[in-house]
């Protein structure tokens, strides 16, 4: 059985969220946070194909 890889985000002292970039993340962290948001990697394997699968999504985007 294959071990889930929580992701856990640290907050700034007065409760503000902190930025998380997606080049400090980590390959399993990319991929877990692409399927909590149901992003479709394709054939995205390395963690540069990765994060351009998951900012093609968030650009794509209609604010």
């Amino acid at each position: 059985m294959a071990k889930t890889v929580g992701l856990k985000f640290e907050t700034a002292p007065n409760d503000t969220p902190s930025v998380c970039r997606l080049e400090d993340m980590t390959v399993p962290q990319l991929k877990q946070l692409a399927a909590e948001y149901k992003i479709d990697l394709g054939k995205a394997v390395k963690k540069d194909e990765i994060i351009q699968a998951i900012l093609t999504v968030l650009s794509n985007l209609e604010v």
